[in-house]
Order: C-alpha cells, then sequence, then structure tokens
C-alpha cells in the first residue's frame, strides 16, 4: 500500500485518521445536558431522519464508536482499513476521537504527533506482527475506552 503513492506524509495521515476512527481517545463519560427544549431537526422516528424533541435536562451521551460507523460518510465498508477514504473526507462532527468543541482534548496535537513518531518507527524497525492469542473471541467490555475483555497477545517480528 505505502508503494502506491508518492505522498508518504498524505498516508500517513489517512493512516491515523482511520486507525482513530471509532476509537475515543478522550473518556466517553462526558454527558452534556440539554440547558432547554430544543427539537434537532433529524435523530427521531424508525428511521433517525424525523425531528425529535430533547426536553431541558435530558442526559445527552454521544458515542463516537457508534457514529464512527454508522456514519453514511463511512458506508458502505466502515470497518475495512482503506486509507484511501480520507483523501476528500470532510466528516464533520461524524468524527470524534478527540471530543469536539470547547471541551476537545487539548493535547489532541500531541497525541497526532506521538502516533505519528510511532507509526514512523514501527516501519522502520518491524519486519511484521504476529498474533499469539489461545482465544480468539472479542468480548466487549467498556471501561475508559473499549476492550476485549480476552486481552491481546501479540507479537513483534523486528527487521
Amino acid at each position: 500500500m505505502a508503494k502506491a503513492t508518492d505522498d508518504r506524509r498524505e498516508l500517513r495521515k489517512q493512516t491515523l485518521q482511520v486507525s482513530l476512527a471509532g476509537h475515543e481517545a478522550t473518556a466517553p463519560t462526558i454527558t452534556p445536558g440539554a440547558i432547554r427544549d430544543t427539537i434537532p431537526p433529524h435523530g427521531g422516528g424508525p428511521s433517525g431522519t424525523s425531528p425529535i424533541l430533547v426536553k431541558a435536562g435530558t442526559i445527552i451521551a454521544p458515542n463516537s464508536f457508534v457514529s464512527h460507523r454508522l456514519a453514511p460518510c463511512y458506508e458502505p465498508d466502515p470497518a475495512i482499513f482503506r486509507p484511501k477514504r480520507w483523501e476528500h473526507l470532510r466528516p464533520g462532527w461524524n468524527y470524534l476521537p478527540f471530543g469536539g468543541g470547547t471541551r476537545m482534548c487539548a493535547a489532541r496535537n500531541l497525541g497526532l504527533i506521538e502516533m505519528a513518531f510511532v507509526l514512523a518507527r514501527m516501519v522502520q524497525e518491524w519486519k511484521g506482527a504476529e498474533c499469539r492469542d489461545d482465544v480468539m473471541e472479542w468480548v466487549e467490555e467498556i471501561k475508559l475506552s473499549v476492550e476485549s475483555r480476552n486481552g491481546v497477545k501479540a507479537g513483534v517480528k523486528w527487521a
């Protein structure tokens, strides 16, 4: 894949974006409440396209894990690793790995720089990775982030 493009920086950016989709870097427990009655234009009804009443005081618990998989901008294959989708994709509020608005993670840029550095070092030093799990079943467990109750055992092949 890396040899298919001359723009390594763009490939790195797309790889980090697709790997963050569906993984909240911020605590998923931020639950703002509606400060007044409001009617968003969609989100209600069986198809989610009708207006919906949100009464003052209602707790709103956004879940980027879900929105990163169901948002129309990621269809038809949100679970497929396809970094090129990010070339022209501008997901807006459908992509929130660091939160958004005034409560966005203050360390967002530092986190992205560190991820880019680690990715670059992995590509330079690793020949590959291997699964060493005896148990392959994913048993979702939600803590500060989402993880498998069975854990993950992986090995690295060094270059």
